[in-house]
């Protein structure tokens, strides 16, 4: 057998041709990524959250007092309202499961929220579902149609649902917009399934309880998202975030 040495000299020296053709294949992909990111980054859809107050209590709904969430019951009770068919308590509660690093506290303190009423509150992703022509309830997207896509690319579509939060009364849970139809009538999907029925009434919500109890929601609280960067400042629209439950606005 034979062994024949290859020395430096004689080794395999890719030609100016090729590596003109490596650079330039490698420039455009860099180019193809970079253009990518900086899309993606441009047509990202903010989180608006609800208010510290109504976040407080939608806490209840995202995770439960219960043996199976290992969150304990911590309420200081201050009056309560209780008939045959309604029992609505007014106290402070404390939820143990959290704080998170750049959480807001409510009035009463972080962690802690003021059980007075009911609300129903949501967080706005992207756009509120019910805006007319590219809300996510409202704008039919098609991800095999390509204006669809397109549409969803740049941000002007919105394809991802809001999340809403009820609390009042000791029930507690959480919603979705499904679809709304043409005549305005809204499709709720409750998770998990409750024996409770919400449906829109007006500019507000109506939830009915397993009793046959009507709650109305029609006291409306704002929100928006101001970013200060150096000399730049962006404030995003206004957006209904939470329905407070009002007096008088309990059907028995």
């Amino acid at each position: 057998m034979t062994l024949t040495q290859v020395l430096p000299s004689q080794a395999y020296k890719p030609t100016s041709s090729l590596i003109r053709k490596l650079t330039c294949k490698n420039t455009f992909l860099f180019i193809c990524l970079f253009w990518g990111i900086s899309y993606s980054i441009e047509a990202q859809q903010p989180v608006i959250p609800s208010s510290p107050n109504a976040a407080a209590l939608g806490k209840y709904a995202d995770v439960p007092v219960s043996y199976a969430t290992g969150i304990p019951s911590i309420s200081i009770p201050l009056m309560g309202v209780s008939g045959k068919h309604l029992n609505l308590p007014v106290s402070l509660n404390y939820h143990s499961g959290g704080n998170k690093v750049d959480e807001l506290s409510s009035n009463v303190g972080l962690g802690w929220s003021l059980s007075a009423g009911g609300v129903i509150t949501r967080s706005v992703f992207g756009k509120p579902d019910e805006m007319a022509s590219v809300g996510y309830a409202v704008n039919n997207f098609d991800k095999n149609n390509p204006v669809h896509l397109k549409n969803a690319a740049e941000g002007s579509w919105d394809t991802e649902p809001d999340v809403f939060y009820f609390n009042v009364a000791g029930f507690t849970g959480k919603f979705f917009i499904d679809a709304i139809s043409s005549n305005n009538i809204y499709t709720i999907k409750l998770v998990p399934y409750q024996d409770i029925q919400i449906v829109r009434e007006g500019t507000g919500w109506k939830l009915t309880d397993p009793s046959g109890v009507e709650y109305i929601f029609n006291a409306q609280e704002t929100t928006y998202i101001e970013t200060d960067c150096g000399s730049s400042e962006s404030i995003t629209p206004s957006v209904v975030t939470s329905w407070y439950l009002q007096h008088n606005a309990i059907r028995l």
